[in-house]
C-alpha cells in the first residue's frame, strides 16, 4: 500500500497578553498548517499533527481545518482520501498555499472534495472556512456531512467537528441544538477539545439568556485552562451583564487590560468568533454602560440592555 505522509504542524494564532500586535485578524479564525516533509507511498494521505499548548477557542476551531476527520479524533489517526492520488495531492498542496485567502481556500477545498467526495476531513475544512466567510447555511451542510461521514467511518464524530457544527447551528438561530452538539463534543478526549466545547457552551447559554449558567460554565473553563484568554475576555462581558463590575474588571486585567479587550472584541465581531450578545456585553463593559451593541449573523446591528 502506498501513502502520502504529510507531517504537519498547525500554526496556531495565540494571542499575547502583552503584545497586541500579535493579534492578526486574517490568521485568527483559520489557522494555516505547514507541510514539513512528505514521502509518497500509494493511495491515502496520512496527516500527523502536533498541537501547541495554550490554544484559544478560535485557534482550536482553525486547527480543526487541518485535522477534522484525521487526527482531530484520537483514533484512527488517518483518513483514506479516495480519488486520483496525484490530483488530490496537488489539490491539497494548492489549498496549503492559500491559507490567508479564505475565498481561494474555499475553492481549493471544493476541488479536493470533487476528487475525494467521501472524505470527512475535506468537508470539515470547507465548512470551517465557510463559517468565516459568513456562509452559514453552506457551512452547516458541510459540517453535518463531515459529522455523518466520521460517524460512518469511526463510530463517532470528532469534537472539533461537533463544535464547528454547533457554531453553524447557532449562526442559523438554533442555539438549543447547538448546545447538544457542544455536549457531544466533550466526549472527545483529544487535547483542548473539552475546553473548546465548554467555552462554546458558555457563550451559547449566554445567547439564550441563561446568564447565571453561562458565567458558571465560563469559570469552570478557566479552572481547567487558566490561560484560555478568549473565554476570559468574554467573561468580562458576562460578568458586567450580571452586575459584577469588579469581576469584569478583574478578567479584563487578566488579559492585559481594556485596550487588549477592545482588540479581542473587534476581531470577534469581524469573525463572529463570539455570538452577538457576548460581543454586546463586552462593548457595554468597555463603555461602562448598561447597553451594548453588536452586529448579528444577519448583518443587522442590535442594541442589548443588561
Amino acid at each position: 500500500m502506498s501513502c502520502v505522509q504529510l507531517n504537519t504542524t498547525p500554526v496556531v494564532c495565540r494571542r499575547s497578553v502583552r503584545n497586541t500586535s500579535a493579534i492578526k485578524r486574517a490568521a485568527c479564525r483559520h489557522c494555516s498548517i505547514r507541510c514539513e516533509s512528505k514521502t509518497i507511498d500509494e493511495s491515502c494521505v496520512v496527516v500527523n499533527d502536533r498541537q501547541t499548548s495554550q490554544t484559544s477557542r478560535r485557534s482550536l476551531l482553525g486547527l480543526s481545518a487541518a485535522a477534522i476527520g484525521t487526527t482531530a479524533a484520537p483514533k484512527p489517526s488517518f483518513a483514506a482520501l479516495f480519488g486520483g492520488k496525484n490530483n488530490l495531492q496537488a489539490a491539497f498542496e494548492a489549498a496549503m498555499k492559500v491559507q490567508d485567502d479564505p475565498v481561494a481556500l474555499e475553492a481549493a477545498w471544493t476541488e479536493c472534495i470533487r476528487i475525494a467526495p467521501n472524505n470527512a476531513a475535506l468537508y470539515g475544512n470547507r465548512g470551517t472556512v465557510r463559517l468565516g466567510l459568513k456562509r452559514f447555511q453552506e457551512a452547516f451542510e458541510d459540517l453535518e456531512k463531515a459529522r455523518d461521514l466520521e460517524r460512518a467511518a469511526y463510530g463517532y464524530a470528532s469534537g472539533f467537528t461537533m463544535v464547528a457544527l454547533g457554531n453553524a447551528r447557532g449562526a442559523l438561530g438554533d442555539w438549543e441544538s447547538a448546545l447538544e452538539d457542544f455536549d457531544a463534543a466533550q466526549e472527545d478526549e483529544y487535547p483542548g477539545v473539552k475546553a473548546l466545547a465548554m467555552s462554546s457552551t458558555a457563550l451559547a447559554k449566554f445567547e439564550l439568556k441563561q446568564d447565571t449558567e453561562a458565567v458558571s460554565v465560563a469559570k469552570s473553563v478557566l479552572e481547567e485552562a487558566p490561560d484560555y484568554q478568549d473565554i476570559q475576555a468574554a467573561l468580562a462581558g458576562l460578568l458586567w451583564a450580571a452586575g459584577d463590575k469588579k469581576g469584569a474588571q478583574t478578567n479584563s486585567d487578566a488579559i492585559g487590560g481594556n485596550d487588549v479587550l477592545q482588540n479581542f472584541v473587534t476581531i470577534e465581531q469581524d469573525t463572529f468568533g463570539w455570538p452577538p450578545r457576548t460581543i454586546a456585553a463586552v462593548n457595554a463593559y468597555l463603555s461602562e454602560s448598561s447597553t451594548g451593541s453588536a452586529i448579528g449573523y444577519d448583518g443587522v446591528s442590535t442594541t442589548y440592555t443588561f
